[in-house]
């Protein structure tokens, strides 16, 4: 319900696990929607005396909406000039970040396991796309049509997952090889 056209950059504040969804997301934003953006690990940010331009939106992601670094991220944020909207991107709605937000998109992912929570991760990526087609509609750089068939890539997500996971048999021979390994070098670029 947020008016986007008018947002000219954005910062992406998050740590861990949530760091690495935001640098992912700022792939789909600046592609699907033409939108600069700086993702920074919110431990290093709030020591830091950043420059920023006018016009720009933060973007905090937390799973527990608690992170105290990114929360404390947020408020130097906004010490140093970004008092435009912020948008938390969390699990729970009623978290401090939240609270401290403009505009709040849950992820709806239960509760919290691990630290390093792999459900968490694939819905801030799920929240992050919405958002990038969502930016690229505002900033008409997509089309209605373009918007309809990226919203229903996203919808096969769940299936691909489901034919991954029924692939098990296939996959735990290498993975077997995989774990004695010291080291291994995943590479990859741009769009599947």
């Amino acid at each position: 319900e947020a008016d986007l056209s008018d947002i000219q950059h954005l910062l992406i504040l998050a740590a861990g696990t949530s760091n690495y969804a935001g640098q992912i997301g700022r792939y789909w934003l600046e592609d699907l929607a033409g939108i600069p953006v700086s993702v920074e690990t919110a431990s290093e940010y709030r020591y830091r005396a950043p420059a920023h331009l006018a016009g720009g939106a933060v973007i905090a992601i937390s799973q527990s909406g608690e992170s105290l670094d990114t929360l404390m991220a947020l408020r130097h944020a906004r010490e140093k000039g970004m008092n435009v909207n912020v948008i938390a991107i969390v699990n729970v709605p009623e978290s401090s970040i939240a609270r401290e937000a403009d505009v709040i998109l849950p992820t709806r992912a239960g509760p919290e396991i691990g630290v390093a929570s792999t459900k968490a991760f694939t819905a801030q990526l799920t929240v992050l796309f919405a958002l990038a087609v969502d930016f690229g509609r505002a900033k008409a750089r997509l089309s209605a049509e373009d918007v309809a068939e990226l919203q229903q890539k996203l919808l096969t997500v769940p299936g691909a997952v489901g034919t991954a996971i029924a692939s098990f048999e296939q996959v735990q021979p290498v993975a077997q090889h995989l774990k004695k390994t010291p080291s291994c070098l995943f590479l990859g670029r741009g769009r599947v």
